[in-house]
C-alpha cells in the first residue's frame, strides 16, 4: 500500500512533461514482452516463503480511450523457510489497464491497475516434480514502468508491480521485472477477435 502514494505522484509529475503524440488506434498494433522478474514479499511473508527469481511473459494492446489493455503470466520459485512447509511454484496470471505517456525518442512511461489469480502449486516431492495440492487466490494491484525502443520493432521495458494478494492472511509482493518487448502491427483476424 506504501507504492500508491508514490505511483500517483509519480503519474502526475509524468503528465506536466511535455510529451509527442502518437495516438495509436485500439488493437492496431500487438507487444510481447518477456523478461525476468525479482520479488520483494513482506516482512511477514518473507519470513515463511523466499521468492526465487522468475520470468514474466505479457501482451499489451492499445485500448479504447487511450488505454492499453495488458494480460500476462508470471512465474516464480517460492521457497519454504522452515521444513514444516512446502515449496511452491507460483503462477500469477493477470489483467489490467493502464495509462501511458509518450516522451521524446519514443520513450513510453506507463501506469496501470492489475486484477488476477495467483496460483500456488505445492510441491509433494521435489525429486518427482509431483504437486501436492493448488491453491488459487485473487490478486490486484498496480504497476509502473517504462520502455525505450531499440529498433522500429524491438525494445526494453522496466517496471515494478505490487500486487495483494487475498489470502486467509494476506500478502504483499513487490515485483520487479525488466526485459524486451517486441511490437508488430496486429494482423487483422487477431484485430477483429480482439474487437
Amino acid at each position: 500500500m506504501l507504492l500508491v502514494l508514490p505511483m500517483l505522484l509519480v503519474l502526475a509529475a509524468l503528465l506536466a512533461l511535455p510529451a509527442t503524440a502518437q495516438p495509436t488506434a485500439p488493437f492496431e498494433t500487438f507487444t510481447l514482452r518477456l523478461g525476468g522478474t525479482v520479488e520483494a514479499p513482506d516482512d511477514r511473508y518473507g519470513a515463511v516463503w523466499q521468492p526465487s527469481p522468475g520470468v514474466d511473459v505479457a501482451a499489451t494492446v492499445p485500448f479504447y480511450l487511450g488505454l492499453t489493455f495488458d494480460a500476462g503470466l508470471a512465474f516464480s520459485n517460492h521457497r519454504a523457510q522452515t521444513e514444516t512447509l512446502l515449496d511452491f511454484l507460483a503462477i500469477h496470471g493477470y489483467v489490467g489497464l493502464g495509462a501511458g505517456l509518450q516522451l521524446p525518442v519514443g520513450a513510453r512511461l506507463h501506469l496501470g491497475a492489475h486484477a488476477g489469480v495467483l496460483s500456488m502449486d505445492f510441491y509433494a516431492d521435489e525429486a518427482a516434480g509431483a504437486f501436492a495440492r493448488r491453491e488459487s487466490e485473487l490478486a490486484t494491484g498496480l504497476v509502473a514502468g517504462g520502455t525505450a525502443p531499440l529498433t522500429d520493432r524491438l525494445g526494453v521495458y522496466v517496471g515494478a508491480r505490487w500486487t495483494h494478494v487475498y489470502t486467509s492472511t494476506p500478502i504483499d509482493l513487490v515485483r520487479v521485472h525488466a526485459g524486451l518487448t517486441w511490437t508488430f502491427v496486429t494482423p487483422g483476424w487477431l484485430r477483429e477477435l480482439l474487437q
